[in-house]
This record gives structure tokens, sequence and C-alpha cells, in this order.
């Protein structure tokens, strides 16, 4: 199959976004003495939070001092307890508009539809069909994913959280090169380039293969090289 060049070729099936989230509501309370955060309409497990998942806590108020991330310690279906908070955890009746989220998020490709991992999908199609699911409103209720470093998805910075759900999912994207920021630092976490050769190589076999030099060794040492 051909690599899919663009976004009509990504589809609900092969392009898979998961998003844990408890949407706005106001069913959270918070009893700082304990680090407790309470849901009364229990639904932290049935929304797919995990031990151990960092979380951003936003209050309708932005100077609520309890806005901010930090990590799930315990979990009920009705309350977590959480460690590390960077905001101020403070005791809090429920009724205020809250929302929280799991931090991580990510995008999956799956080998349905026409995408296979081989071939892959260009980098440009997955921009452009993000834009299209958040102009839609099918996921605008979390942050855009990406900036682009360069025009026309050259390279893409995953930002908020956002990231590949794994390694078959980077490795089928193509002619893009991916840097993903920590999503709560912002600074950078993981970058990966694009190396790109002149082609058809001589008869039409050629591999292309890139060393990192290392002069205490002969000859230098192959890293891994990425192939389109």
């Amino acid at each position: 199959m051909p690599k899919i060049t663009n976004q009509a070729g990504l589809t609900s099936n092969n392009l898979v976004l998961h998003t844990v989230e408890l949407a706005q509501r106001s069913t959270i309370s918070i009893t700082a003495g304990t680090a407790t955060i309470a849901d009364s309409a229990a639904e932290f497990i049935s929304a797919g939070f995990q031990v151990g998942d960092r979380i951003n806590i936003r209050f309708a108020s932005p100077t609520n001092p309890n806005n901010g991330f930090a990590t799930i310690d315990t979990l009920l279906a009705g309350s977590i307890t959480v460690t590390d908070a960077t905001g101020t955890l403070t005791d809090q009746a429920a009724g205020l508009p809250c929302v929280i989220s799991r931090l991580k998020k990510t995008f999956e490709f799956v080998e349905v539809d026409e995408l296979n991992f081989q071939d892959g999908v260009e980098g440009a199609a997955l921009a452009s069909e993000l834009q299209t699911l958040w102009n839609n409103g099918s996921f605008d209720t979390y942050p855009f994913p990406y900036n682009e470093l360069r025009p026309d998805a050259e390279t893409l910075v995953f930002i908020e959280g956002w990231e590949h759900h794994n390694e078959n999912t980077l490795n089928a994207i193509r002619d893009t090169a991916i840097r993903i920021l920590d999503g709560e630092t912002g600074s950078l976490a993981r970058e990966f380039m694009n190396v790109q050769t002149a082609a058809p190589f001589v008869g039409g076999t050629g591999v292309a293969r890139f060393w990192q030099q290392d002069p205490s060794t002969t000859p230098a040492t192959p890293i891994v090289p990425f192939f389109f």
C-alpha cells in the first residue's frame, strides 16, 4: 500500500486519540489535610484514570489555589489521593466548576482502513487531520496538540502532554521531524529527526546508512537510521 499522504486517508479507525478527563462539573471537592480529591459522581475509574497518572486540576477561576498538576497516589471510583501537587491544596466544597484531566494524551495509528506501518503516514496528513478534529469540535475541550516549528509540517512540536501512543505510531510517521515538549514544564523531552536522502539509489536497490563518528572506534559506530 502507498503511504497516506493526505488527511482523507485517515479515519476514526486508523487514527485514535487517547484522552482521559472528567469534563467540567461541579461535583469535585478537595480535602487538603488528606490530599483527597472527591467526585460525588464517582467516575474516576470509569473515566479511565489510573494510579501514577499525572493530572491537571483546573477550576473555572484561574486564581483558584488548587489549580495545577498532581500525581494520583490512590484511586477509588469516588476519590483519589494525590502527591507532588504544584497547586496549593486548599479545602474546597463541591459546587464550583472544575475539570480534571490526565496530562498525558496520545495519538495512535492502527493498521486498518488502508493504513500500514511499513508505508506509514505523511506528517502533513496527520497535522491536517488533527486540525480538522479540533475545528469540528470533536476534541476542542482539550488543548491543541502541536505547533509547527517549520512550515508544511516539516517539524511538528507536540505540546500540552500530547505524544505518540507507541513505537509503531512513531515509526509510521514519514517526512516529518518530531519534537515532544514536557506537558507540564514546556521543556524539550524527546526529539526525533527526519532523515531524507536523494532518490533513486543506483539500480533502485541502494540503502542509505548514517554514522555518528566515535573517535575511539574504527570504523565509526552506526546509529539507527530512519527509512522512508
